[in-house]
C-alpha cells in the first residue's frame, strides 16, 4: 500500500514537471523567410557586460530550435559551436525541452512560442515572442508575453539570417 502510494506520488510529480502543451499550433510555415540556415540575435548582457549570440533554427514543419552561445559574436565561432553541439545527433538528443518551440507566421507577423520549464506551473511553462518580418533575411521581436497574453516586456531583438548547412534535425520528444 505504501509502495503504491509512493509510486503514485512520484508519477504525479513527474507529470507536473513535464513540458507544457504549447498553445501556438504547430503547422508548416508559410513564409518567405529563408530556412536554409539560422537566425541570430547578438547582444551584450547589461549586468555582466559579456557578449553573446542567440541563434535559432526555424523549420518548414513549424518547429523552432533555440540555442545560446556565450562570449562571442564571431559568426565562425558560432557555426563551430552549432556543428559540435546541435548538428551531431548524439549531442542534439541530450538537449532538453527549453531548446524547443514552435513558430507561426501570419503575413508579416511572426510568433514564436518557446518551452520554458523554469516557470512556476505547468500551465505557464512557455513564453510567446511576437514580432515583424522585415524581409527574407531578418525579423524583429518586439514583445514577450506569457501564455495568458500578459505582456512580460517590450523589447527589440533583431534576428538576422546566416546560411548554415546541415541544419540540426528538428525531430525531438517535446514537439509533436
Amino acid at each position: 500500500m505504501v509502495k503504491n502510494m509512493l509510486s503514485f506520488i512520484i508519477f504525479l510529480i513527474c507529470l507536473s514537471c513535464g513540458p507544457a502543451n504549447l498553445i501556438t499550433p504547430r503547422q508548416n510555415l508559410k513564409t518567405n523567410l529563408r530556412l536554409d540556415g539560422y537566425y541570430v540575435r547578438k547582444f551584450t548582457d547589461p549586468i555582466s557586460g559579456l557578449s553573446g549570440s542567440n541563434p535559432i533554427f526555424l523549420y518548414k514543419n513549424g518547429v523552432v530550435l533555440e540555442t545560446f552561445s556565450q562570449n562571442t559574436w564571431s559568426d565562425s565561432l558560432v557555426k563551430v559551436y552549432l556543428r559540435e553541439y546541435y548538428v551531431k545527433k548524439e549531442n542534439l538528443e541530450k538537449k532538453d525541452a527549453k531548446n524547443w518551440g514552435v513558430a507561426l507566421v501570419n503575413g508579416s507577423t511572426i510568433t514564436i512560442e518557446l518551452i520554458n520549464p523554469s516557470l512556476s506551473s505547468k500551465a505557464e511553462r512557455s513564453l510567446i515572442e511576437k514580432g515583424t518580418i522585415k524581409n527574407t533575411t531578418s525579423f524583429e521581436i518586439s514583445a514577450v508575453y506569457d501564455r495568458k497574453g500578459k505582456k512580460i516586456n517590450s523589447t527589440t531583438y533583431l534576428y538576422e539570417f546566416k546560411q548554415f548547412s546541415p541544419k540540426p534535425d528538428s525531430t525531438n520528444k517535446y514537439i509533436k
